[in-house]
């Protein structure tokens, strides 16, 4: 598995893009392309259509869950693909073996993705965070006067 020791990123569930991952991969298609189906897609017979498929890019905010109850996580990180690999296909730069990237795919495991251009929010919300409880402290610090 990848080393991951950052501290996991918060987002806004609303920018959020729920489904499950899914190595996407047609007749004539040089190789698999990395996707999250996005579960408000799928129809109540459980069919998938091409519709819910989201292509994983550079920049996305991607976070995989151990099992359905979405409360482990199992991987987080920014998508930035080591392309050299897997006949250009790539894996995500961190993994040690090439095989757990592809495992988490195959087996579908739940996920969400922030896409990249919503990625810059999350830090403006964070930064906003710690501006009013830096504004907090510092009220509390000179009194209630």
């Amino acid at each position: 598995m990848a080393k991951n020791k950052k501290v996991l990123q918060k987002y806004n569930p609303k920018l959020a893009i729920k489904g499950l991952l899914h190595a996407f991969c047609e007749q004539g298609m040089v190789h698999s392309l990395w996707t999250l189906y996005d579960a408000e897609y799928e129809q109540p017979d459980g069919m998938r259509t091409h519709k819910g498929l989201c292509v994983l890019e550079k920049g996305d905010l991607l976070t995989v869950f151990n099992d359905e109850s979405r409360k482990t996580v199992k991987w987080q990180g920014v998508i930035d693909f080591d392309r050299k690999t897997l006949g250009g296909a790539g894996i995500q730069k961190g993994f040690e073996k090439q095989g757990d990237w592809i495992s988490m795919f195959m087996r579908e495991y739940p996920a969400e993705l922030v896409r990249a251009k919503d990625v810059p929010k999350i830090k403006e919300a964070q930064q906003d965070s710690i501006n009013r409880h830096g504004a907090l402290r510092k009220y509390l610090k000179r009194g209630r006067g």
